[in-house]
């Protein structure tokens, strides 16, 4: 391109912003004030902006008794305004109705007598739904359209605005309607106009934004072709707003003409508010006009002395625009010797053009493939660009979501949070972290780290936040499980801190009662029975032997007890000391006896045995508060596995005989549970426990190589039950190599299992079993969501397995739920209680499939297995 051609394009551009400035003040002659008591299509005047017949308006008007007494019994009108609708009406910045709607509301307040409320809802649409319901009396500015007139009666219309078409800069044609056919169009979602301009155009791609400021930057941003509208608001967000890249590209019709709109039913208000706008003077209509107007001709000029005006002006440009022709052919020598150097230059920018052109290309595919949820929101919340797992959590394409803010997207508490966050971000200048969890439309949850930071323009100020969202689900599992491992080790460590204390101090006891149990016997030994001293030296010996008692039991806890084990039975043993037993429950309550016949053989000391059961017994006896309990006492082989073992710090893998005792008394909580084995630490009365029954059991236990696990629930009852390692005897003597179960042994399936558990360590491990042997699981942590989850299932679900006590509902009602959405699904219970605890509490009916926790990989699977199949 020479400079020859490009100075005469600037002299052609030069003319068409003349032209597009003559259109421009044409325009702004149109717009003028309606008068009531003339029509529509009635002659202007555009001295004063009325469309009126002044000569037809009487010099008074006055209200008839009837109207009078319509007013007075209506005290208080509600009107609702455009919320921002400037400059025709708008709350400022302190809330305030203001505008040329608001000014003739006053007027008529003032001449009628009448006052209106003034409502303010959030944006047009809801003025109209509003307005719909009968919610509001009157709106302050509206266009009529024929679907308005269904609910809306409207008074002569006071105001009349050109409607016009505004395009970008870089669009130098001036553009009509049937221009606009095929481009894409913005307007303000619920104006008459809208109505208007489908049904004479319906090839215009119209899209409908909830606000003005909305629709102008999206064309100002190049994301839309142009916005039509008045002129009067348009220019007036224009300026207000610093717009600089948005021009007139031509005006439409018919004009935008508005008026008072009154609710259907009250035909009288109508009427008030025309006798009403015609007492308002030509005065004060142009005060109101001068006011907020300021496009608007000069008094005095006749359209007629307006085109003499542009003919001259005309006229003057093509006299410039012939001289600087002949002055542009002068310098052609010029501008030919530059030619080479322009083109050199033209061709280095659009190479660089294109290099930004690609970054910006690299750059916006490594934003959309980050795994990360990243977006960009202006100032105002309003999104500009998102990447594609943004997309994936509101469901939405980039080309949706921008425009839209968060109120939009996610409920109102979220985006609350989440406008407030973008804030503080924003007039702090800083970085904003929190954490939250997630919901996608497809349901899954995840908890993401979010990152929210300001990002600035090139003159430094702040112009949106940047947001990166980063999912952190794997991590927050980890942390948990290293704080239950902690928390593990915190407690063996203060058991093993405790038992070293313990055992220290009940050796010197012992020492020290050792001697005065001595030395009192060789006391009474050496006096006649008759001797006043004998009784009391009795009663000290006495004393002295519970107190070494009570060493012992602190010895049995330290482990720290001289003991002879010996390999037993377990059933025998327990056998031999069941009368003992019952009479140490009484008989007000139930005592059963379970044993496995097939009993691994173990190595403890029987004495030691007997401690374990008269106090795991004594303990059930009292929480049986009022009697007609039940106590049942039971024996079985088991297999620890690893699983079991990730969960329970203090056990190892391998064969073992588990001896229960459970009761169904007070149960006890979490709290209480936590501390049950430490020495001296007892629920009972003053005087009713020592503390040490259970520190002394605990002690045992560990002493012979195995752990206890208790399982309680407050109100329903506890369970302790003790493993002890397997002792083979002489003829099937054999060394283990390894106890870790080799999961292939176990029996699997590729059944679906809706898998229901209230303790979510529980739910982890026993999913993880199940899947590895093959099976689909479903899993919940709640009665509800089990239910909610079978419903949404769309194949079947071939077994349900649940846990039987869980808050809400137990496990036999969301079994009889689920049954009457799968009749033929297979039921498997699960409890930390026996089944015969269970089954006394009424939960489970007889011949009902049921696996005991804790349990190994190869138990479950061969229950499942089992259950399914039969």
């Amino acid at each position: 391109m020479t400079k020859q051609t490009k100075f005469n394009r600037r002299i052609l551009m030069m003319l068409k912003n003349c032209i597009a400035l003559f259109a421009l003040i044409s325009i702004s002659f149109n717009i003028s004030f309606a008068h009531p008591t003339q029509n529509i299509d009635a002659k202007e005047d555009l001295n004063s902006g009325n469309i009126s017949n002044s000569a037809n308006i009487p010099n008074s008007v006055k209200l008839t008794d009837l109207e009078k007494e319509w007013i007075k019994a209506h005290p208080v009108i509600r009107l609702a305004p455009d919320p921002e609708f400037q400059p025709i009406e708008f709350f400022d910045e302190n809330g305030n109705y203001t505008g040329i709607g608001a000014d003739y509301v006053r007027l008529i307040e003032q001449k009628l007598g009448i006052k209106f409320q003034i409502v303010r809802c959030k944006n047009w649409d809801e003025v109209i739904e509003q307005a719909k319901n009968r919610e509001v009396d009157v709106l302050g500015n509206a266009v009529k359209t024929p679907q308005r007139e269904e609910y809306l009666l409207f008074p002569t219309p006071y105001l009349k605005i050109p409607s016009v078409i505004i395009v970008r800069n870089k669009v130098t044609a001036n553009l009509t309607f049937e221009m606009l056919k095929g481009m894409n169009v913005v307007m303000v979602s619920g104006y008459g106009y809208v109505d208007l301009l489908r049904n004479k155009y319906p090839e215009i791609n119209i899209e409908l934004l909830p606000d003005l400021k909305s629709a102008l930057r999206k064309v100002s941003f190049g994301m839309a072709d142009a916005f039509v509208g008045d002129l009067a608001t348009a220019s007036f967000y224009i300026e207000s707003e610093g717009i600089s890249n948005l021009r007139l590209a031509g005006e439409t019709e018919p004009p935008n003409i508005s008026g008072f709109a009154v609710r259907s039913d009250w035909l009288a208000l109508s009427e008030i508010l025309e006798k009403g706008i015609a007492l308002l003077t030509e005065e004060e209509q142009k005060e109101i006009f001068s006011r907020w107007i300021r496009l608007g001709p000069e008094p005095g000029v006749t359209m007629a002395q307006l085109k003499k005006i542009i003919l001259i002006i005309i006229s003057i440009v093509f006299i410039i625009i012939v001289i600087f022709l002949f002055w542009n052919r002068m310098l052609q020598s010029v501008v030919r010797l530059k030619t080479e150097d322009l083109r050199k230059e033209i061709e280095e920018r659009k190479h660089a053009e294109s290099a930004l052109i690609k970054s910006e290309a690299h750059l916006r595919a490594l934003i959309k493939t980050i795994p990360d949820l990243v977006w960009f929101k202006d100032i105002d919340g309003i999104y500009l660009a998102c990447n594609l797992k943004f997309e994936n959590f509101v469901n939405m394409e980039e080309k949706d979501v921008i425009g839209k803010t968060d109120y939009d997207l996610v409920p109102k508490e979220m985006a609350d949070i989440y406008r407030r966050d973008d804030k503080i971000s924003m007039e702090q200048r800083t970085i904003f972290i929190r954490e939250e969890q997630l919901t996608y439309h497809d349901g899954h949850t995840e908890i993401v780290e979010t990152i929210k930071t300001p990002f600035y323009g090139s003159d430094g100020h702040v112009i949106g936040v940047l947001g990166i969202a980063r999912d952190i689900t794997e991590r927050k599992k980890a942390e948990e499980e290293r704080q239950k491992l902690q928390e593990q080790l915190f407690q063996a460590r203060k058991m093993d801190a405790i038992g070293h204390l313990a055992g220290g101090v009940a050796h010197d006891f012992n020492n020290m009662l050792s001697i005065i149990i001595g030395r009192t016997e060789l006391a009474r030994l050496s006096i006649s029975v008759s001797d006043p001293l004998y009784n009391s030296l009795f009663e000290i010996e006495s004393v002295a032997k519970r107190s070494a008692d009570l060493t012992n039991q602190l010895l049995a806890f330290a482990r720290k007890q001289t003991i002879a084990p010996q390999v037993i039975n377990l059933n025998n043993s327990i056998e031999e000391m069941l009368n003992m037993l019952r009479r140490l429950i009484g008989e007000d309550i139930e005592f059963v006896w379970r044993p496995f016949s097939e009993l691994f053989l173990v190595k403890m000391d029987t004495a030691q045995l007997d401690q374990v059961f008269a106090n795991l017994i004594i303990n059930a006896r009292d929480a049986i508060i009022n009697g007609g309990g039940k106590i049942i006492i039971e024996t079985n082989n088991v297999i620890v596995d690893n699983s079991y073992c990730e969960l329970n710090s203090c056990s190892i893998p391998g064969e073992y005989v588990v001896m229960a005792v459970s009761d169904n008394g007070c149960g006890m909580d979490k709290k209480t549970l936590d501390n049950i084995f430490e020495p001296f630490f007892t629920t009972k009365e003053l005087g009713k426990g020592t503390g040490l029954g259970l520190a002394t059991i605990y002690g045992i236990v560990k002493q012979n190589g195995g752990f206890i696990n208790v399982y309680s629930e407050l109100g329903s009852g506890t369970t302790f039950r003790i493993y002890l390692p397997r002792i083979y005897d002489e003829e099937n003597q054999r060394e283990l190599a390894s106890y870790e179960i080799v999961d292939k042994e176990a029996m699997g399936g590729t059944e679906t299992i809706l898998l229901v558990e209230d303790e979510s360590a529980i739910l982890e491990v026993s999913q993880v079993m199940l899947e590895m042997l093959g099976y689909n699981v479903i899993a919940a942590d709640r009665p509800d969501e089990a239910i909610r989850l079978a419903n949404d299932y769309k194949g079947e679900i071939d077994l349900l397995i649940t846990d039987v006590i869980m808050p809400e509902m137990n496990g036999q009602e969301v079994a009889n739920k689920l049954r009457s959405i799968f009749p033929d699904i297979k039921l498997m219970f699960m409890s930390g209680y026996t089944a015969n605890v269970i089954s006394h509490h009424g939960v489970l009916d007889s011949g009902v499939n049921f696996i005991q926790k804790p349990f190994s990989m190869k138990e479950l699977a061969e229950k499942v297995r089992w259950t399914i199949l039969t």
